[in-house]
């Protein structure tokens, strides 16, 4: 595990490397087993001038710097570490991988206020893992690490050249405020972060985490009308030609079948606890009994819960439970 001072190469096991892997020119990524599947942290460029998008997890910095000098990449060399949203399998090894290359931290806003005060986004009410269990605090530190400062902000419309790519900058809301997603237009490519929750190769046992289902729709759809040959992914593996648009697509799908599950669990019985509703979700949608209704799910569910009161289909009731609306009913 990271203690804050980098063991060199040399001082590590072999096998603490992951690996090393490259996708088209100037892409490549060092894939970490994750729940079955892999994440990734993405390299652009050369070995000798990348620029790095992401860092997963603190606890496993120390192996993606190794991982990182074994192909090549020295200190000194990186250009930055671009952060697409904060969550900490995406910035919790920021701090050391910055301490270790020396390069400056880019990312959006919103995203910067989760890295530099995790504590604050610990106790948030969006927080997407459970926070209020002994122990929590402490798993939320070993995965996110240490506070480190973001030395740029990366705003919607911004551009990012580097080894010949031009990358634009779009803030792509939905599955976390602070997302964004990189498009480079001569190449037809899009890095996506997270944006893709519920896409081809969701799990079956992950419902997806939205913060906002109306932005996510339309950060989705706008992905989409970029109609972009290559789809790199924080998750699961890079999708390219047709498959970009059905990996989209699914994900959009998943959209409609978490609001009509919550309908139909209405309109069956009302009022219903948000717990409930989470539970009827996760068996509409993925077909799985589940014992009682997780942080993340109760997050998810929340925000459609929200969206569809917003659109006047369902409203709370004075025990804040939720319940069909008497023009929901007419307008579905």
């Amino acid at each position: 595990m990271w203690k804050g001072r980098l063991a060199t190469v040399s001082q590590m096991e072999p096998d603490t490397t992951l690996a090393f892997k490259k996708i088209i020119d100037n892409v490549s990524y060092v894939e970490i087993p994750d729940s079955g599947g892999f994440s990734s942290v993405f390299v652009l460029g050369s070995v000798d001038d990348p620029l790095i998008i992401d860092t997963y997890r603190a606890d496993f910095a120390g192996r993606l710097i190794a991982t990182l000098e074994a192909a090549g990449v020295r200190p000194g060399r990186v250009r930055a570490i671009l952060i697409t949203h904060g969550h900490e399998d995406h910035y919790g090894g920021a701090e050391a991988l910055a301490t270790w290359s020396k390069a400056p931290i880019w990312s959006h806003v919103y995203t910067a206020a989760q890295i530099e005060d995790q504590w604050g986004y610990f106790a948030a009410p969006n927080m997407w893992l459970s926070n209020c269990k002994p122990g929590d605090a402490e798993n939320h530190a070993a995965s996110a690490g240490k506070p480190v400062r973001v030395d740029r902000i990366l705003r919607e419309g911004e551009t990012i050249e580097h080894a010949g790519l031009r990358l634009e900058v779009l803030h792509t809301p939905g599955h976390d405020r602070g997302e964004l997603t990189l498009h480079e237009a001569a190449r037809r490519l899009v890095f996506t972060g997270d944006l893709v929750q519920g896409g081809m190769d969701a799990s079956k046992n992950w419902l997806g985490l939205f913060t906002d289902p109306a932005a996510q729709r339309r950060s989705l759809q706008r992905v989409m009308n970029l109609k972009p040959d290559w789809n790199f992914k924080g998750h699961r593996r890079a999708r390219s030609g047709p498959e970009v648009y059905s990996d989209l697509a699914c994900a959009v799908a998943r959209l409609d079948r978490i609001d009509n599950a919550l309908l139909d669990a209405l309109r069956q019985k009302s009022p219903l606890t948000v717990a409930d509703l989470t539970l009827a979700v996760f068996k509409s949608v993925l077909g799985t009994d589940v014992a009682c209704a997780s942080p993340y799910g109760v997050v998810s569910v929340t925000t459609f819960l929200l969206d569809l009161g917003r659109r006047g289909l369902i409203r709370r009731n004075t025990s804040w439970d939720w319940e069909i609306a008497g023009r929901g009913m007419d307008a579905c």
